[in-house]
Order: structure tokens, then C-alpha cells, then sequence
């Protein structure tokens, strides 16, 4: 019986430390898991990509989706103004590689052509983060007025 319960904690327990956050478990964003419908969107809505690159493996990822994707406000900019992709850096290389990405968590904002508009490598606060993709939204909406 102690065996069957011990057996049946450390299952909860791996569930637990290797399941999705809360940002991925909930899908309060509802995540592109490929680049080439996220960039089909984004020309159809006008709306850049939020790449967002992580490794099972990473503290500062789990952190990341924990407390800073999984924010409201975080969510609620990504949801409004862009094309979320959550890219699995582990089977993901060849999209890593491409997009230069040598650690994560990274962030990178994509036109919906798929040039690189912004970059922020690293476990970002959700504040912080918020305040950045908005000035990254208004500098694409002044721009796009501009050419106009």
C-alpha cells in the first residue's frame, strides 16, 4: 500500500514539475505552435508575431510562462495585437537557428512578412513586458500610418 502511494506521489509530482504552465495549460492565449500558420494569420489580421522560444528544460522559461505570459495585461496585449507562436526550442532548431536565437526564453516580434522587429532575450517581467509591446505596437502603428 506505502509503495502504491509513494509510486502515485512521485507521479503527481513529475505531472506537476513537466506539465505546461498555467499561460499554455489555460490557453488564455491561444497559442500558433507553427511559424508558417502564425505568419498566414498575422498577413491576414495585419497583426505582427510574438515568437516566444523556450526548452523544457529551462527554469527561467517555466518562470516566464508562470508569471509573466500568464499575467492579464500580458495576455490581453498579445491577445488584441498580435499572433502569439510558442516555439519548442528542443525540436525547434532549424527555427531557432534561423532566427538567431541562442538562448531562452527569448521573445522575438516578427511583421507578418517574418523580418524581425524586436528582440528580448531572457526572463522579462510582465510590466515591463507589457510596457514594451505596446511601445512596439504603437512604433508599428506610426509607421504604417506614415506610409500611407
Amino acid at each position: 500500500m506505502f509503495a502504491r502511494l509513494l509510486l502515485f506521489a512521485m507521479s503527481a509530482a513529475w505531472v506537476v514539475a513537466f506539465s505546461p504552465s498555467k499561460a499554455f495549460a489555460d490557453e488564455a492565449i491561444s497559442w500558433h505552435r507553427s511559424i508558417r500558420p502564425a505568419l498566414e494569420n498575422a498577413a491576414r489580421l495585419n497583426r505582427p508575431v510574438l515568437l516566444y522560444a523556450s526548452s523544457s528544460s529551462c527554469r527561467y522559461c517555466r518562470e516566464m510562462e508562470r508569471r509573466t505570459l500568464a499575467d492579464p495585461i500580458v495576455s490581453g496585449v498579445l491577445r488584441d495585437h498580435f499572433v502569439p507562436l510558442a516555439v519548442d526550442g528542443d525540436r525547434e532548431t532549424e527555427t531557432l537557428d534561423a532566427l538567431k536565437i541562442e538562448g531562452v526564453p527569448t521573445l522575438v516580434v516578427l511583421s507578418p512578412s517574418g523580418e524581425v522587429i524586436a528582440r528580448i532575450s531572457g526572463f522579462i517581467p510582465p510590466q515591463e513586458l507589457a510596457n514594451r509591446l505596446r511601445t512596439i505596437g504603437a512604433d508599428r502603428q506610426a509607421a504604417s500610418s506614415k506610409s500611407r
